[in-house]
């Protein structure tokens, strides 16, 4: 299957791997609600296992997944969304008709860890190329994808794991341990099982092609990830079907090279393990070198509902310390070192982590996200010279915190003075401060400073601390430009009365059209000096140009009655509609001092 067209997402930062949300009780809901709040987390790895969803054939719930992919999503993080299967694959499938599928069940008694902690567990699952299980799981997934198309939350999800062949966690692996192989008598033999069941390498990989293929069709546009076991993933059997007694080999590497030529350019791969003072996993970033993979990596859970611990072995680790957990993400951070440029997405930890050191997530996120900036204009019409006192706007990448998206409030003032600051997010022109009135992780709009600047100026934006390589930008005196209702291209404009001005159909019951011979207010920016110096940051600004505009709507000049700044980089014109305007929507343009306002701006005119 061709690759839909996908457009690059930016799945950088920390993210908390929630664990199975349908199991959370109360306080662990909370718990998790206060962690996705702290500073520096990006997304969520939001776990629902498949029969949580599915608990009868055909049959779905969606309003645990519903909850919190609402919650995720109005805290604008990204989501990684993960559907398990072994474990929580849905007992209905193994049922005869009319109430079950019918699949071949097959039985597993299974260890973590390769037995080290003496744990078994029980998982029934189906044959990875069973045409049943993968019948029913392409259906699951085309239903999931429907549904959150028709909750309006599928443009929310932001990647896609890629499940269905599991064990007892997201990650992709069989059962393939024995009772030998562990020291535990209570663990099955799987390869019995698995040689029983006729497994062979090509099965494994002719269902994990159908799995990809299912993925593919329902979220055509998502990149994915999949999370892999370096060592003992899968049963130690041949190509011929004879059990393997010596080293079994990288069986990660022919599905892997399946997926990234299926997925070029949106493939994750993703190791569940890290651990301060281990390097971090090499078939991650031989996947990146060789494959052209993307590289990702969880934190370990070794003391479950606590999180991560910080020392070997599994049965007695020692908690985390600041230090340590954050040496243990600089692990993931820097796989290869911080001299090597190979770096990974994204980070996943638990909740308890990030709730007991919030000082490394945001670190981590900083390492992860530095703050840079792609470009700097007039913040109307986007000409990339920018002036004095004018509003711009200044694009790039991670400029805020995940999440933080607000303009200023009245809060933000202190003794009638713009803020220089929006939660920690701050930006400098020609080494002034600039006043900032909107924040995004993508764009942050400021006014500049009033001094005087001319030619190649440096702007830099600080998030929390870390600061933006500096960027060029061209200034001069003027950068006209009329402010513009939404992304335009009618100017913004009001009647005398402020009633807005603009087809009836721009914002339906609000706006009515300008008359000939009507006297009409237009809004502008970057119109240099008034006849009253601007004092810097405050906010109030007033003074007249020394000259007025020559403004023509449709092809015609119209008259400029006045011309003045009357907010912080606000301009009023009051000008009168030539009284032979057509009916219909006009150019309009302005030009003072050598500079013209953008093109393309219209204003809509109706005897």
């Amino acid at each position: 299957m061709a690759p839909a067209a996908y457009a690059q997402t930016d799945l950088r930062g920390i993210y908390i791997y929630t664990n199975d949300v349908s199991q959370l009780a109360s306080g662990g809901a909370t718990q998790l609600t206060n962690s996705l709040n702290g500073p520096g987390v990006d997304g969520a790895a939001v776990v629902i296992g498949w029969n949580a969803i599915e608990p009868a054939m055909g049959q779905y719930q969606w309003t645990v997944l519903d909850q919190w992919i609402g919650q995720v999503a109005a805290m604008g993080k990204k989501i990684d969304l993960v559907v398990p299967a072994g474990s929580s694959t849905p007992a209905w499938l193994f049922q005869a008709a009319p109430a079950g599928a019918g699949a071949t069940e097959l039985n597993f008694t299974v260890s973590p860890h390769a037995g080290e902690t003496g744990v078994c567990d029980t998982v029934n699952i189906a044959a990875p190329w069973d045409p049943i299980f993968l019948a029913q799981w392409d259906s699951m997934l085309a239903a999931l994808s429907a549904h959150l198309k028709s909750a309006g939350t599928y443009g929310a999800i932001t990647l896609v794991r890629l499940t269905g062949i599991n064990r007892t966690t997201e990650e992709l692996r069989l059962p393939a341990e024995t009772a030998a192989s562990t020291g535990l008598a209570c663990v099955s033999n799987s390869i019995a099982t698995w040689l029983q069941a006729g497994y062979l390498p090509s099965l494994l990989l002719q269902g994990w092609n159908a799995v990809l293929s299912s993925f593919m069709k329902s979220f055509p546009d998502k990149p994915f990830a999949v999370s892999i076991i370096p060592n003992d993933a899968f049963p130690g059997i041949a190509p011929n079907g004879t059990v393997i007694t010596g080293a079994v080999g990288d069986e990660d590497e022919p599905l892997l090279m399946s997926a990234s030529s299926l997925l070029p350019g949106r493939l994750v791969v993703q190791f569940d393990f890290l651990m301060p003072g281990e390097a971090a996993s090499t078939v991650v970033t031989n996947a990146a070198q060789k494959l052209g993979t993307m590289a990702a990596f969880q934190t370990n859970e070794y003391l479950g509902n606590q999180g991560a611990g910080c020392s070997e072995p599994v049965t007695s680790s020692i908690p985390c310390a600041a230090d340590t957990f954050l040496a243990m993400l600089e692990t993931g951070i820097y796989p290869l070192g911080q001299s090597n440029p190979l770096a990974p997405q994204y980070i996943e930890v638990f909740r308890a982590n990030a709730l007991a050191f919030p000082p490394d997530i945001l670190t981590a996120h900083l390492q992860l996200l530095p703050p840079s900036i792609s470009l700097v204009a007039n913040a109307e019409g986007e000409s990339p010279t920018i002036a004095p006192n004018s509003w711009t706007e200044i694009k790039g990448a991670g400029l805020s915190l995940t999440g933080d998206t607000r303009i200023w409030q009245t809060s933000d003032f202190t003794n009638n003075q713009m803020p220089a600051q929006l939660d920690a997010i701050s930006a400098t022109v020609n080494g002034k401060a600039a006043y900032v009135y909107y924040i995004s992780p993508s764009q942050i709009d400021v006014l500049t400073p009033p001094d005087a600047m001319s030619g190649p100026v440096l702007v830099q934006v600080t998030n929390n601390g870390a600061t933006t390589s500096s960027f060029t930008a061209q200034a001069q005196a003027l950068s006209p430009s009329f402010f513009i209702f939404g992304g335009g291209p009618y100017v913004a404009a009001t009647h005398a009365n402020g009633a807005y001005l603009g087809a009836a159909t721009l914002y339906p019951g609000l706006t009515t059209p300008a008359k000939p011979g009507e006297v009409v207010v237009l809004y502008a920016n970057g119109f240099g000096p008034g006849s009253t110096p601007v004092v810097s940051g405050a906010v109030t600004q007033s003074g007249t140009l020394t000259t007025l505009p020559v403004i023509k709507i449709g092809g015609t000049e119209a008259q400029v009655i006045y011309a003045a700044l009357v907010a912080p980089g606000e301009f009023q014109f009051n000008v009168m509609v030539p009284a032979n305007a057509a009916n219909g929507d006009l150019t309009i343009t302005a030009t003072y001092g050598g500079q013209s306002t953008q093109s393309g701006t219209l204003i809509t005119v109706h005897q």
